[in-house]
C-alpha cells in the first residue's frame, strides 16, 4: 500500500508515536519548559536507539542536552552531549559528530556551562 503523498504519514505506530512525541517535546521548549522536554527528548532517543537507529537517536541526546542546558542542568546536559557524540561516532558518522560537537560546545557555554563545557572537550576532542 502506497502512501497518498509525501505528508500522509509514517506507516507504523511507532513512527506515529515518535513523531507526536517529538512534536511534544518542540512545544514544550517553546513553552519555556525545558525540563519537560528534556525527559520527552530522552524517552523517545532510548526508544529510538532501542530500534537501532543510531543516527535518529544521537540527534535527540543532543536535543536533551540543549534542553538541559536551559534549565540549567549542567551535570544532564554533558551527559547527554556525551551519548550523541558516541553514538554518532558508533553509527560511522564522524563528519556528524564533529559538525554536533562545535555546536554542543558553543550551546554550554552559551548557558553559562564553561566547566561542562570544558569537560566535553576534554573527552571528546581526541576522539573526534
Amino acid at each position: 500500500m502506497r502512501r497518498a503523498g509525501p505528508f500522509a504519514g509514517p506507516r507504523n505506530p511507532f513512527q506515529a508515536a515518535a513523531l507526536q512525541s517529538l512534536e511534544q517535546a518542540n512545544q514544550l521548549l517553546i513553552a519555556g519548559r525545558p525540563a519537560q522536554a528534556a525527559a520527552t527528548f530522552a524517552q523517545l532517543a532510548e526508544a529510538v536507539e532501542g530500534r537501532g537507529n543510531l543516527r535518529r537517536a544521537a540527534n535527540l541526546r543532543l536535543q536533551t542536552a540543549r534542553a538541559l542546558a536551559l534549565v540549567p542542568d549542567g551535570a544532564g546536559a554533558l551527559q547527554h552531549a556525551q551519548a550523541g557524540l558516541r553514538l554518532f561516532q558508533s553509527a560511522g558518522l564522524a563528519g556528524q559528530a564533529s559538525l554536533a560537537y562545535g555546536r554542543i560546545i558553543a550551546a554550554l557555554r552559551s548557558r553559562g556551562l564553561t566547566s561542562e563545557a570544558a569537560q566535553l572537550q576534554r573527552e571528546m576532542a581526541p576522539t573526534l
